[in-house]
């Protein structure tokens, strides 16, 4: 389903409950999808994700950042989640054919769900903000909140700003954040992560086989912490 293709801007904001589909979102270059409190889960099996960012300037907007809480003080908030395993919630489809830039995702609750899942895939998406968002990782391990290769493709994803998100992991082998090969002039910014009681990691810029590593970054601000100590935990 396009979330609009006659207009710059799509307001879902309207929509409210507890809502399913079968079939991903898929937002037209220069397009803004703004989301309220709709909690969402989609299980697209044939392309293992829930929102797909089709062009330069694709951008997913929301307000309801807040999450679910907790039992004892509990939330209303919208979300766009997957519910599959091993589903990536937000990424560029075809992320070998070309590389998009400027999309923003802002003040959005994304989920993820299973293992080896990812809720943000940054691979071919360069010159954007990733902003003020509570990013949930799925459970059963090895799952990333940010993840993205330069490898794959090709395509450099510089002078982007990841700032001000909460990443909440929940199994052994998450990783909060990770980038890998050219992510030049990155910025890092007053970000969050709590680790779950298991061997996990918070941040991380890695080079590829080949040698090729993130240069020029900024990394500042960030919180990590544990909710439990245990053997192989890594913040930085």
């Amino acid at each position: 389903t396009a979330a609009s293709t006659t207009s710059s801007v799509c307001d879902a904001r309207g929509l409210f409950g507890t809502l399913t589909a079968t079939h991903h979102i898929s937002i037209p270059a220069g397009t803004t999808l703004e989301w309220g409190q709709a909690q969402l889960v989609i299980s697209d099996s044939t392309t293992n994700d829930a929102v797909e960012l089709a062009g330069d300037g694709a951008s997913l907007i929301g307000y309801q950042e807040s999450g679910l809480g907790t039992v004892s003080a509990p939330d209303t908030s919208g979300y766009i989640g997957c519910g599959i395993a091993g589903c990536t919630v937000v990424k560029k489809p075809n992320p070998t054919v070309s590389k998009i830039n400027f999309v923003h995702i802002a003040g959005m609750y994304l989920q993820a769900n299973g293992a080896s899942s990812k809720v943000i895939d940054m691979t071919a998406i360069g010159h954007s903000d990733i902003e003020n968002n509570n990013l949930q990782l799925g459970t059963g391990g090895n799952s990333f909140g940010v993840y993205g290769n330069s490898s794959v493709g090709g395509f450099d994803g510089s002078n982007t700003l990841f700032k001000h998100n909460n990443f909440q992991p929940e199994s052994s082998g998450d990783t909060c954040f990770s980038l890998t090969r050219t992510y030049n002039a990155v910025v890092l910014e007053q970000n969050a992560c709590v680790l779950p009681p298991a061997a996990s990691t918070g941040y991380t810029f890695a080079k590829d086989s080949s040698g090729n590593y993130p240069n020029n970054d900024e990394i500042y601000g960030n919180d990590c912490e544990t909710s439990s100590q245990a053997f192989n935990q890594i913040c930085f």
